[in-house]
């Protein structure tokens, strides 16, 4: 395959039927970076959408929304997945400055109602100070009872009440993603 450069980009010869992406030249050449960064984008897409869903065998699909006060050293969740419906939770938590936003590194505990044992997160997670909401993943990295061999990993979403950041008196945090054993 020979490549020629136009004008600064590199032109590949296109050699697929039906419609393209970009402009091709006059000798049905497209530039390389207007094919790369639509296929690039492609494929970041597709390994986000399936990295957390295949993450084992028998991992099911799992909601934990959190509700936690900073005035109190525990918080409260609901849960929809593989795990315990109800407890309460405690956060051992560094938060770091760098930049314009605000780091947290979390180890969240939930501990089950039903007695069934407890689970432990490390939450990683951001926020722009002064924003309503920010942004994290999570992965499972222990366990209890019936929890001693779980298995997860997701994202977390946190809603500061009762306005942004600056100003909150909590967070409500929604964890989505998977969990098995």
């Amino acid at each position: 395959m020979s490549h020629r450069r136009a004008g600064g980009t590199t032109l590949i010869p296109l050699t697929a039927t039906g419609p393209s992406v970009g402009t091709a030249d006059m000798e049905g050449r497209l530039p390389v970076r207007k094919l790369l960064v639509p296929v690039g984008l492609a494929l970041l897409l597709a390994v986000a959408n399936v990295i957390p869903v295949t993450a084992s065998e028998g991992s099911k699909r799992v909601t934990i929304d959190v509700h936690g006060a900073f005035d109190s050293p525990t918080g409260t969740f609901t849960a929809r997945g593989p795990i315990c419906g109800s407890g309460i939770t405690s956060d051992v938590v560094i938060i770091t400055s760098r930049g314009s936003r605000l780091f947290f590194d979390d180890r969240k505990t939930f501990t089950c109602a039903d007695g069934s044992g407890t689970f432990t997160f490390h939450v990683l997670a951001s926020v722009r100070p002064c924003d309503p909401i920010d942004h994290g993943t999570w992965t499972v990295v222990g366990g209890t009872g019936r929890y001693r061999e779980l298995r997860g990993a997701g994202k977390d979403i946190g809603r500061y009440f009762p306005g942004d950041s600056c100003n909150a008196d909590g967070i409500d945090d929604t964890f989505t993603g998977v969990m098995g054993s």
